[in-house]
């Protein structure tokens, strides 16, 4: 049975892994097609993938935004491989295995593993790096405007090049010298990536994007250049959406990180606070005892979400033993860095967004450890300071007055009201600490991305697999 499996990355939600069996062609579309990425950079027909004589082909057909290398390479047709990875609007496709009598000469063909966001595919260039095979720097050579070769393999695979201004009819006749760049430039040699442009939906002929147009006869609009864009309420309920969608799949194992500790304690707590003298003492050092094990708790469960963010997943136990295994400098880091928040939240809530609301993922993804944490955290949130602000305080708001009314009426049972009120604080932080952590995840990405370019989730990437190979044992990556 021939078939090809692909490695989806979606904006709006987890990615996920599709194989297509027995299928000559596939459509992949904004809102329709076999393939729907409800990305609104995607055109309502954007392209399709041919699977026919063992060869899996993709066909870009005609999009308004275009489909794209990892290295920035405009196209209409190439041929897919295992581990190639092409760009649609915002959204990444990556070839996982090929089955087929006539692939490979009947061998099944597999990709070196998945393909983490943001990460080149296997045997593709580092975004922004020039492919294998490209002329050294003073070196002759003239590409096609039309046709060419791939990373310079032997099967010298043709690629078709849509037209575009953006995309030179000739490479220049070698790189120059190494120059200072702008964060997110491409090197020499490379086209700029090409604006986002007003997509035309196919029903009715109107952008589905009108912010992009500009009123007929206005100047263009000049870059941004970094300043905070303009955010609205629709905003923030596509990120907490999307936050929701990335964390519905792994709630429950993301729960039982924090949950396992704060609802027992909760309830042995409730229940020792009713014995006279001795269960107040008690229940103190089981409190105690939680706030021992909280940095850790947090440590675990941003490392849990991150490796699924990342496509490089550890289940919930390993997360937590690899907390273990570091605990010294794990505890220290997420108890300084955290008392620091505790302090500025102290001070209008809003200081100890701006001190701590990244303190787990840049752990993870940069290094930093202890105060670094902070004041690396306020230097990403000052960049664009509102959203984080707003995104985290509307939470809280909801949450508090949520369960103000619940814990109200259980609170007026007499012996056991006290006790379950506890509880069902302790299980909606269990559900919260999860979600307040993707929405951290979701936005230390973006905040980065705007304002200092290049693709993060490569260097958080190689952190992540740097740390868990330091590690004294087995990490458990599945």
């Amino acid at each position: 049975m021939a078939s090809f499996t692909l490695h989806i990355q979606y904006v709006d939600r987890p990615p996920e892994t599709r194989t297509f069996a027995n299928r000559d062609r596939i459509t992949i579309g904004r809102d329709i097609g076999d393939i729907a990425l409800r990305d609104s950079q995607v055109s309502g027909r954007h392209g399709e993938i041919t699977f026919q004589a063992g060869v899996l082909r993709f066909v870009d057909l005609g999009s308004t935004n275009g489909s794209f290398l990892l290295d920035g390479r405009r196209l209409s047709t190439i041929e897919m491989t295992p581990g190639m990875a092409i760009r649609v609007g915002n959204s990444l496709l990556t070839v996982q295995m090929i089955d087929s009598p006539l692939a490979g000469k009947g061998r099944t063909m597999i990709a070196g593993g998945g393909v983490p966001f943001g990460m080149p595919a296997p045997g593709m260039p580092a975004p922004g790096m020039p492919a294998a095979g490209a002329p050294a720097a003073g070196s002759s050579h003239e590409a096609p405007a039309r046709g060419g070769t791939l990373n310079g393999d032997e099967q010298n695979q043709e690629i078709a090049y849509a037209p575009t201004s953006a995309m030179p009819a000739a490479m220049p006749s070698g790189f120059a010298q190494p120059v200072a760049q702008p964060p997110g430039a491409p090197p020499p040699g490379f086209p700029q990536p090409p604006a986002p442009m007003p997509e035309v939906d196919d029903a009715d002929g109107l952008p589905t994007n009108p912010a992009l147009v500009a009123p007929e006869g206005a100047p263009p609009a000049a870059a941004p250049s970094g300043a905070p864009a303009a955010i609205s309420s629709d905003d923030f309920a596509t990120l907490y959406k999307q936050a929701w969608e990335f964390l519905k799949p792994v709630l429950v194992p993301a729960a039982l990180i924090v949950g396992g500790i704060t609802v027992p304690v909760a309830l042995a707590s409730g229940i020792l606070g009713l014995i006279p003298v001795v269960g107040p003492f008690l229940s103190g050092l089981l409190g105690l005892a939680q706030a021992v094990l909280m940095p850790l708790a947090i440590a675990a469960l941003t490392r849990f979400l991150l490796g699924v963010y990342l496509n490089h997943p550890v289940d919930w136990m390993t997360a937590w033993k690899q907390q273990l295994a570091n605990a010294k400098m794990v505890w220290l880091s997420f108890f300084v860095a955290g008392l620091i928040a505790s302090i500025g939240v102290l001070f209008l809530i809003i200081p100890g967004i701006l001190l701590g609301s990244f303190i787990g993922v840049i752990y993870f993804c940069e290094g930093k450890r202890m105060v670094d944490i902070n004041l690396r955290n306020l230097e990403i949130t000052k960049q664009d300071p509102l959203l984080p602000i707003v995104a985290f305080i509307v939470v809280a708001l909801a949450v508090g007055i949520g369960l103000m009314i619940p814990v109200w009426i259980l609170g007026i049972i007499p012996w056991v009201g006290g006790i379950l009120a506890s509880v069902l604080v302790a299980a909606a932080m269990a559900i919260v600490t999860p979600f307040m952590i993707v929405l951290s995840i979701l936005l230390y990405f973006r905040i980065r991305r705007r304002f200092e370019g290049g693709e993060p989730e490569v260097a958080a990437m190689q952190m992540l697999i740097a740390t868990a190979a330091a590690l004294p044992q087995e990490t458990g990556e599945t």
